[in-house]
């Protein structure tokens, strides 16, 4: 439930609010269930914010109000800043304008008692437009001051902090062309000095433009008041329009370092090792066929077919993985027969089950699912891989499934080594942190339970993991039925 609820977080925070409606109201029904409270008005809040950018003011209120009182209760002042600023933007929207200032000037002082410093721009900018609406020229003046000086000192920032994270792009490419690295370096250190230069022209021109703004709005009256508001909008569209490129390109640059590293890393360590052994293995047998010896011949080719499974293994994630993170893995659901999946994955794994000497068996029922045809062939070959990887010779591993009202449960059970709590908490994640080799030192990388937990969650349904160390693990995959 709370991996539901930050899914639901990234939907809202990337723009896609209905489909953060609906993640975020499962999640907020599985929280409610098991009591984690703080959780759930954490969930209240993101689905508060959902339904504010859906123009369901209604729904966005009767949801809100309660949560801000409940963290109250909780002290949980975060949350209660972040529900007071939602809370007070939408009652701006509204023309709301003296609860819109109860709302914010609440959450200003909270904001700054408590160092919620990303909180403190939109609470000025907030009050801003409240104040001059309200026709407080003075108050408002000196919101829209405080809110400028705040977006300067955060675009610096993050204009240097954008400067080390190239840089250290730059650092990685320098071991590969020195040449190329040394010019684009010169570069960047050109665009942050120009950067600068115009933030500073911006700062002087936006400074005097309010100051004459105030001075006029003050001296000539209502008529000069209404084009100095018309002129903070326009500033404050701008502003917003501005942090928001940032925060995308800067997000855009994280990603796409970070995908480039995983990929080299695995390229470099996880597949550098399987084709080692090839080369290895095919000296090996040429060695034992040129003098003649066939006795150990059996026991190579066995090796030679086990590291094959386990490169073919390892392509197939890296090639699903890499489509998935371009938005090129195409997802075309249909209703399949789900016994006839769990019977050719067994037939798959069988060799490797018996080489280890595991009882692999299959207890399936005669009903169809609704799925993708290659997502529940990878969902069901990484779950498989994973049981019999970590289980030892002589034990067992079963894939059982069943009807659970509308939907089709899938589990796979082993009573292998088990996995460990804290392991359990980021086991869907591409981090290399939390692979284990398995009980005959087989190699992972991480993708595969990621990509589960990713097809999983895009086909319509759920994955649950329970273990116990040195008893055993169940994987319980949730799908829609067919015909449903």
């Amino acid at each position: 439930c709370i991996a539901r609820a930050n899914f639901t977080n990234r939907l809202i925070r990337t723009g896609h609010y209905e489909r953060g409606v609906l993640e975020g109201e499962q999640a907020l029904a599985e929280l409610i269930r098991w009591r984690r409270n703080k959780a759930v008005v954490w969930t209240q809040y993101l689905l508060g914010k959902a339904y504010n950018h859906l123009n369901q003011v209604t729904k966005a209120r009767a949801i809100l109000e309660p949560a801000l009182e409940e963290s109250r209760r909780l002290r949980n002042l975060r949350n209660v800043a972040n529900i007071l600023l939602e809370l007070g933007m939408m009652e701006v929207a509204l023309g709301a304008y003296d609860k819109a200032a109860t709302y914010l000037e609440e959450g200003l002082q909270l904001s700054e008692s408590y160092q919620f410093r990303d909180l403190l721009e939109p609470y000025t900018l907030g009050l801003a437009k409240s104040h001059d609406a309200l026709g407080n020229p003075q108050q408002a003046l000196d919101y829209m001051w405080r809110h400028q000086e705040l977006y300067e000192e955060s675009r610096i920032q993050e204009i240097e902090q954008r400067e080390q994270v190239k840089a250290a792009v730059f650092d990685y490419e320098k071991r590969n062309d020195s040449l190329a690295h040394s010019a684009e370096r010169q570069e960047l250190i050109f665009e942050n000095q120009v950067a600068r230069q115009a933030l500073k022209k911006t700062r002087w021109i936006v400074g005097f433009s309010v100051v004459c703004g105030g001075v006029v709005l003050l001296g000539v009256g209502y008529r000069r008041k209404q084009q100095s508001a018309k002129n903070l909008r326009r500033l404050s569209t701008a502003v917003q329009e501005k942090n928001q490129e940032i925060l995308t390109k800067s997000q855009q640059l994280e990603k796409v370092i970070e995908d480039k590293d995983q990929f080299f890393s695995i390229i470099s360590h996880d597949l550098r090792g399987p084709i080692r052994a090839f080369a290895s293995l095919a000296f090996l047998l040429k060695t034992q066929i040129e003098h003649g010896e066939t006795k150990d011949l059996e026991e190579l080719v066995d090796m030679l077919d086990l590291n094959a499974r386990r490169v073919i293994d390892l392509l197939e994630n890296l090639l699903q993985w890499a489509l998935e993170q371009q938005g090129a893995m195409p997802f075309s659901p249909e209703m399949l027969p789900v016994d006839e999946s769990v019977t050719e994955v067994i037939s798959i794994f069988s060799l490797q089950a018996e080489n280890k000497r595991i009882t692999l068996q299959a207890e399936t029922s005669q009903e169809q699912v609704y799925a993708d045809r290659n997502y529940l062939a990878t969902i069901l070959r990484n779950l498989v891989s994973n049981a019999l990887k970590y289980t030892q010779e002589g034990g067992r591993v079963a894939v059982r499934t069943c009807t659970v009202e509308d939907q089709i449960e899938i589990q796979i059970q082993d009573n292998g080594i088990g996995i460990a709590p804290e392991i359990q908490d980021k086991l869907f994640d591409t981090n290399k942190d939390k692979v284990r080799s398995g009980t005959h030192g087989e190699k992972g990388t991480g993708l595969g339970l990621s990509l589960v937990h990713d097809f999983v969650t895009r086909s319509g349904g759920t994955l649950q993991v329970e273990s116990t160390l040195g008893e055993g693990t169940t994987f319980q995959v949730r799908l829609p039925k067919g015909g449903v």
